[in-house]
């Protein structure tokens, strides 16, 4: 019996069992629903993929769910339905609501439950949410062969997963990094894409970004999901060359661009057969073979690996051992390099070791010092074979890098060379230790523009100067910046001190506004309610993400506020900010309007209104430049422009009297003509009885 026939059958049991245990008047059979089910997009509408759960419920309760099998359809008549409710005791009232939900999402549509109902019920459901993806981690970090294979994850809950891609960037030193890459779509999971570093070798960061069926994609990650770097390329090998040459010995050196190892594979012919060297990192490659016949011809070519095993090897080269022994000597050093700070030493063992009974006084000398480094040697000379310590002693200003030092031996009529590879490290400044608290409340700490978090906050610094600055709150003014300046091993603690608003000055509050990113250039405006500043329009210095504002106005002047506003103030107001800082403001226009009444009861010139800002480090007013742009019958508009947002104050200077533009002669006219009027009058009034 096949699926849907095994569904069917259990169904007309359910119905005979409950049809025998329930009198037909009660209706309590359930309901049998199917059809299909649309997720409704921003672009498209799709049927829901497999796998996906339609639950109905009734007063909050689920009572039934089923499985979609095939896209976009859910039961299978007459063998499968979404039977409601599930379980026989479940009773629902005849004229009941049901709603449904799909992968946990509210169906746009409801039906009316009636008992016994076999009906065809299609569903559509809205998808807003976009998919989320994540590239999994690279391992190993370090890659030495192209292409490789990179995984990603990505999830969707409603229409499934369309496509899935890889963006990357590249960095030549892990410091300046290019721009954000698309390398290629994936539309069919598993996830994964072949990676051919498009770049070459250096250091890449990776992300990923999903788009599910119906249109909703992705946004970015504010970081990256993955990184790896990539090493393809082998050292260079240059210079090779045999020296030293002897009846029984030779000494093979060579360079490299990079540190790499050192093998040399000699013998009589080019399938060699014999191998010297070691494993240790340099740029200078000195190998010394020994036991070699008389007056032989050898073949030779050497071999250098990188850290990472990326390897090279040089052409072949042919050397002939001399027949008639000669004496000699061979110059080595070991180790042949060492790390020291500025202002620091270290040394080394050289060994003169005699060839063919070599047997003069030999001198050793160094050269290729970096400025202010010495070098000595104990001994000095010697007779063949010996040993000597080389002392290497560098200065504060020793340059910092790495310095091939060339060890000289000289006797006998013979100079031979061996080279030390010095590495000198700058010496790092002590750290200071910077605590940065807030009172009474807990707030956002800043140093330098950069966020630290929720005070407190402690961090070591390098010595130098700091300014400190604070979050906004709303109830609260927010401190003003601190400047402080950090020594080696100093330990130093700014707390910031927020001053409460009295509740009884807040005469209102807009709601908090978001403001969308913004790159470098841009500018949005946010409409403000409630207050008497309507509109603020921001454009960015720099980037602007997760940022709000919200304004506070106030009735008169908060206490902590020592100086008033220039003038007359009409409102105080707060403009509170999260997530943005005065550095990333270029610019502020600020619209606001002022009561005509007010204007008129404090004889206000509506030419001084203007927008002053509280500047909380000097405790001062700048006044904003300020312009009328307009009225209506109850108010007057204007636009400033500010730097920042901070306590703004409105205010305005009473009207002036103007000076009596009249001289003396023309107010003797006036007196004469007034003089004239009264004569006349008289002069027609009735005579008194």
């Amino acid at each position: 019996m096949g699926r849907g026939s095994k569904i069917g059958f259990g169904l007309t049991l359910c119905v005979i069992a409950l049809a025998i245990a329930v009198p037909a008047t009660a209706q309590e059979l359930p309901a049998l629903y199917y059809g299909s089910v649309q997720v409704v997009g921003p672009e498209r509408t799709v049927g829901v993929p497999p796998g996906s759960v339609i639950a109905a419920f009734f007063n909050g309760d689920e009572r039934g769910s089923i499985e979609v099998v095939q896209r976009g359809v859910y039961g299978n008549p007459p063998h499968e339905y979404l039977v409601v409710p599930k379980r026989v005791e479940d009773h629902i009232p005849d004229g009941s609501v049901i709603r449904f939900r799909v992968n946990g999402f509210w169906a746009n549509e409801t039906v009316v439950f009636q008992s016994g109902d076999v009906r065809e019920v299609n569903l559509t459901v809205n998808d807003s949410v976009a998919p989320a993806s994540s590239v999994g981690a690279i391992s190993p970090y370090w890659r030495t062969s192209v292409p490789f294979t990179i995984n990603a994850t990505a999830s969707d809950a409603l229409s499934g997963v369309a496509r899935v891609t890889l963006w990357y960037r590249h960095s030549a030193d892990n410091s300046g990094w290019g721009s954000w890459t698309l390398f290629e779509n994936d539309t069919a999971g598993p996830w994964s894409w072949t990676f051919t570093a498009p770049e070459g070798d250096g250091f890449y960061q990776f992300y990923s970004t999903a788009r599910d069926d119906v249109g909703n994609e992705e946004s970015p990650p504010p970081v990256a999901d993955a990184a790896c770097a990539v090493d393809t390329t082998p050292p260079v090998i240059a210079s090779v060359e045999a020296s030293g040459i002897s009846s029984s010995s030779a000494v093979i050196t060579w360079t490299t661009n990079e540190n790499a190892t050192s093998v040399v594979e000699y013998g009589t012919t080019t399938g060699y057969g014999l191998t010297r060297g070691d494993n240790a990192l340099v740029v200078s490659h000195t190998v010394i073979l020994t036991g070699l016949s008389p007056a032989t011809t050898y073949h030779y070519r050497v071999r250098s690996a990188d850290a990472l095993g990326n390897e090279n090897v040089s052409a072949d080269r042919t050397f002939t051992t001399s027949a008639i022994p000669v004496p000699d000597f061979t110059i080595s050093v070991s180790p042949r390099s060492g790390s020291v700070m500025q202002g620091g030493s270290t040394s080394a063992t050289v060994s003169v070791t005699s060839v063919d009974g070599f047997s003069s006084a030999v001198s050793l000398s160094a050269s290729g010092l970096p400025s202010g480094a010495t070098a000595t040697f104990s001994p000095p000379s010697g007779t063949p074979s010996f040993t000597s310590t080389i002392a290497i002693t560098t200065v504060s200003t020793t340059p910092a890098g790495t310095h091939a030092i060339t060890i000289t031996g000289t006797g006998g009529g013979k100079i031979r060379s061996t080279t030390f590879t010095l590495t000198v490290e700058a010496v790092v400044p002590r750290k200071a230790m910077l605590t940065v608290d807030t009172a009474p409340i807990k707030g956002r700490v800043y140093v330098d523009g950069s966020l630290w978090g929720i005070a407190p906050q402690m961090r070591q610094l390098d010595p130098g100067t700091y300014t400190v600055t604070f979050g906004d709150y709303l109830g609260y003014l927010t401190p003003s910046p601190q400047v402080v300046t950090l020594a080696e091993d100093e330990s130093r603690t700014v707390t910031g001190v927020y001053a409460a608003v009295p509740v009884g000055i807040v005469e209102n509050q807009s709601p908090t506004y978001d403001i969308p990113p913004l790159g470098r250039g841009e500018n949005a405006t946010v409409c403000v309610e409630n207050t008497v500043i309507s509109e603020i329009t921001l454009e960015a210095e720099s980037d602007i993400s997760g940022a709000s504002i919200t304004v506070q106005q106030f009735t008169e002047r908060p206490a902590s506020i020592a100086i008033a506003a220039p003038g007359a103030a009409y409102r105080y107001l707060n403009v509170v900010v999260e997530n943005l800082t005065d550095a990333q403001i270029r610019s502020v226009t600020i619209l606001f309007s002022v009561e005509k009444s007010w204007m008129a009861a404090n004889s206000i010139d509506i030419s001084t209104i203007t927008l002053n800002r509280y500047d909380a480090v000097t405790s001062t007013w700048t006044s904003l430049p300020t312009i009328f742009v307009g009225e209506d019958e109850e108010r007057a508009y204007f636009l400033a422009v500010s730097p920042g947002l901070s306590l703004f104050a409105i205010s305005g200077e009473p009207v002036r009297p103007r000076p009596f533009p009249w001289g003396p002669a023309v107010m003797a006219v006036i007196v004469f003509i007034a003089v004239a009027v009264i004569l006349a009058v008289l002069r027609r009034a009735p005579p008194r009885e």
